[in-house]
């Protein structure tokens, strides 16, 4: 585990999988809140569920559409700092 910028690893995977999206017929919108944490996680694994999300969305719109990905701030019980991905 390390410390994680979320934005940047939505940011660099939604690239890597761009191509196929536009393919596709779908657009990607970001919406970043401003002061979004980093985190403490495991880089690859994290970018492997981000991966698989844009995928799914993906094959969820057969005609296409318009994605949008957000990532902001979140708190979790007790008052953890955390980060909220959409």
């Amino acid at each position: 585990k390390t410390t994680v910028d979320v934005v940047k690893e939505v940011v660099g995977t939604s690239e890597l999988i761009n191509p196929h999206l536009r393919k596709a017929g779908v657009a990607v919108r970001h919406e970043f809140a401003d002061r979004t944490p980093v985190i403490c996680a495991d880089r690859q694994k994290l970018r492997q569920v981000i991966l698989n999300l844009l995928s799914n969305a993906s094959d969820a719109m057969p005609s296409g559409g318009e994605l949008t990905l957000r990532v902001g701030p979140d708190e979790l019980p007790h008052g953890r700092a955390a980060v909220r991905f959409e």
